[in-house]
């Protein structure tokens, strides 16, 4: 192993928290869905920056917030959504990532279903990806990479278990709407990003 790309891959994860089973240092991700009127069921999916590919927004875990608030964050931020984010995962994607300096990370990445609420016009990121809504069955087909796409149908079959239950959709086991830290502009957050090595994504 070269010991440069050995460093700087435990400067990468040396505050990451790491997933209980495997070890693996542990990114977030939120999936974004919304019910139309008709009754299904749609998928938002972003561009990656470097790629292109289509993918759901994804980070760093960050300091003084959950896991959930942080894919949260990442929904914000990467596609300019705001909704009800899950309190527990829908599952767990291996998403090994390679970066110039560090080589390959084994990433484990914890998926939490955002039901999405409002849509922004202006955010973050919004020169740097394309944002768009799909059908499940399309978005599963389409995202990156291809793990994903089984939570996605994981998802529907979720959603369709609890609506022949007549169960209430929009708040059990969700968290609240946007925070008013959410609705000011935007602040700087301390995060795990170790933007001078790299972008993670």
């Amino acid at each position: 192993m070269n010991p440069a790309a050995a460093l700087f891959r435990w400067l990468y994860t040396l505050e990451v928290p790491r997933d209980r089973e495997t070890r693996q240092p542990l990114q977030v991700a939120a999936l974004p869905w919304c019910r139309r009127s008709g009754g299904e069921i749609q998928v938002l999916l972003v561009t990656s920056r470097r790629s292109g590919k289509w993918i759901i927004p994804r980070g760093w875990t960050m300091r003084f917030r959950s896991l959930p608030r942080a894919a949260k964050r990442e929904a914000l931020e990467e596609a300019g959504v705001r909704g009800f984010i899950s309190r527990e995962p829908i599952g767990h994607v291996d998403a090994p990532k390679r970066y110039p300096l560090a080589g390959t990370i084994d990433w484990r990445v914890a998926v939490f279903p955002l039901e999405v609420s409002d849509e922004l016009h202006v955010w973050k990121e919004a020169d740097q990806r394309e944002r768009r809504w799909f059908s499940t069955e399309e978005a599963a087909e389409l995202v990156s990479p291809p793990e994903m796409g089984a939570l996605i149908l994981d998802l529907v079959a979720a959603k369709q278990r609890q609506s022949s239950s007549s169960r209430e959709e929009s708040g059990a086991g969700l968290l609240f709407p946007p925070t008013p830290e959410e609705t000011e502009p935007e602040r700087r957050q301390p995060r795990h990003d170790h933007a001078d090595l790299g972008s993670p994504r």
